[in-house]
């Protein structure tokens, strides 16, 4: 269906084709200047537009979701394009703007998933937030003198994106600005960049190297995450402040260097610590040293900070030590010479999850709990020692050891979570704490070599699967009587014979 708008209407009002799915083409005048408010929005049989010079300004959502409308031409008087005026535009391949064009608000021409390329003049003062948000044929862009920054979201998921051009002008990259575009190989920030925000790169995996300007002041949280190709970075004198795992997952980044100049961070051979060397920040993970020792003067260590160090066979930590953070050694699947300290007083959840060649541990003995997945998935982890002291064991603390042999828990040990030595098959002794109360569902699933178990007396619950597929537990010798406790019809596998105390 073909739409001719009557020639002196100076405005296509708010709505007035919306969800129009038949409407094909429409005819213009000349005498139209605004085209409102969600004016074409659903129109998903417009083909094509043509917008007459006497066109100023393009609403919100005027063309959102007109699916199929490949082709569009713009007079030359257009200043504004609204918020989502061409969003969802899914076959929208190549958009020329006018040199006149001043605004493009937020999420213009988000997930316009066939737009390859688009042009802009050099009027251009605003590129709002999430605009090309989807975009994932977009190959390049060129931005214009003026802009102030890349604003949030602009490019994310774009992910053909090789690269852009920014101006000198530029003085901040937004949060998660070019998230998720996995293609993108290049980009010189300008000497005048202050700020990269949260995620603002994070998935770039095929940036192999990345020039940060001298003015830069803050590099925010994940910044870099995921970018598995970048190999090295410098941080310039200037940055004062490098967000919470800012190179998390950069599996083959050899060096994080620090220009000597800096006040505020410090790096010894291509390690990242605070200035003075009492933090470890971050440790990459692409190093191929075999060894580490940490230096004496290290007290603390960031959160994440050697997680992925896929090298690292022997780790020397300092005494003095009092805090293993969350997922600190996870994944380091070739950590096996390995000694805590017994200044230690804190070792968070998953610290050594994944730490696939970690054989023996011992805990230190000012540890009074095991977090959940401390130890999960640790396949080759023989024995563990657990100081008196210990009050509980987490969620899955120990899942999926299945070397693990016994279980020797301290009368201290008041509390053990759900699943905490799941899918550990080749355990075949448990000694339980006389002090617990509750056995959780999952606890000794999967523990195929246990024949036999003894409940003290203080528990009075087991749950659901507690000792599902203990294939070989022949008998349950329970401290109590059977009216004092509670057991789970599925707690035990059908086969095992439960003995009570008289």
């Amino acid at each position: 269906m073909h739409k001719d708008i009557t020639y002196g209407m100076e405005q296509i009002h708010s709505g007035e084709f919306r969800d129009m799915r038949n409407l094909t083409s429409v005819n213009i005048p000349y005498s139209v200047r605004e085209i409102c408010d969600a004016a074409f929005e659903g129109c998903t049989g417009l083909l094509d537009i043509n917008l007459p010079t006497s066109v100023r300004s393009i609403g919100g959502r005027a063309f959102e979701g007109c699916s199929n409308l490949s082709s569009i031409v713009m007079g030359e008087g257009i200043t504004e394009i609204g918020d989502s005026a061409f969003k969802n535009c899914k076959s929208l391949v190549n958009v020329i703007l006018p040199s006149g064009i001043k605004f493009i608000s937020s999420y213009a021409f988000e997930n316009c998933i066939k737009l390859a390329k688009i042009s802009v003049g050099s009027g251009l003062k605003w590129l709002g937030p999430y605009a090309f948000k989807g975009c994932k044929s977009l190959k390049s862009f060129d931005f214009p003198d003026g802009l102030p920054g890349v604003e949030k979201y602009t490019f994310t998921d774009c992910s053909d994106l090789l690269g852009v051009n920014l101006t000198e002008s530029i003085e901040y990259i937004g949060e998660y600005a070019f998230s998720g575009c996995r293609s993108f190989k290049s980009i010189q920030l300008p000497i005048g960049a202050k700020q990269i925000g949260d995620y603002a790169f994070s998935g770039c995996a095929a940036l192999p190297a990345l020039s940060l300007p001298n003015g830069l002041k803050e590099i925010g949280n994940y910044a870099f995450k995921d970018c598995t190709n970048l190999k090295s970075i410098t941080i310039p004198a200037g940055v004062t402040k490098i967000g919470e795992n800012a190179f998390y997952n950069c599996t083959n980044l050899k060096a994080i260097n620090v220009q000597p100049a800096n006040e505020v961070y410090s790096s010894e051979n291509g390690v990242l610590f605070n200035k003075d060397k009492t933090v470890l920040i971050a440790y990459p993970q692409g190093k191929l040293d075999e060894e580490y020792t940490v230096m004496g003067s290290v007290k603390a260590l960031g959160k994440y900070a050697f997680m992925n160090a896929r090298k690292i066979k022997t780790l020397n930590l300092p005494d003095g030590l009092t805090h293993i953070g969350e997922a600190e050694f996870k994944g380091c699947i070739n950590l096996t010479g390995f000694t805590l300290p017994f200044s230690i007083t804190n070792i968070g959840e998953g610290a050594f999850e994944e730490c696939i060649s970690l054989k023996n541990i011992i805990v230190p003995g000012r540890i009074t709990d095991i977090k959940s997945n401390t130890f999960k998935n640790c396949a080759k982890l023989v024995t563990v020692v657990i100081p008196d002291g210990v009050t509980s064991v987490g969620w899955g603390a120990f899942e999926g050891c299945e070397r693990l042999m016994a279980v020797n828990l301290p009368d201290s040990v008041t509390e053990i979570a759900w699943n905490a030595w799941n899918g550990c098959e080749n355990i075949s002794s448990v000694m339980l704490s006389d002090n617990i109360s509750l056995i959780g569902g999952g606890t000794f699933h999967g523990c195929k070599n246990l024949t036999e178990i003894e409940i003290p007396r203080s528990v009075k619950k087991i749950e659901k699967s507690a000792f599902g597929e203990c294939a070989a537990l022949e008998v349950a010798f329970v401290g109590c009587r059977k009216a004092d406790i509670t057991i789970d019809s599925e707690a035990f596998p059908s086969h095992t014979r439960i003995e009570y105390s008289e």
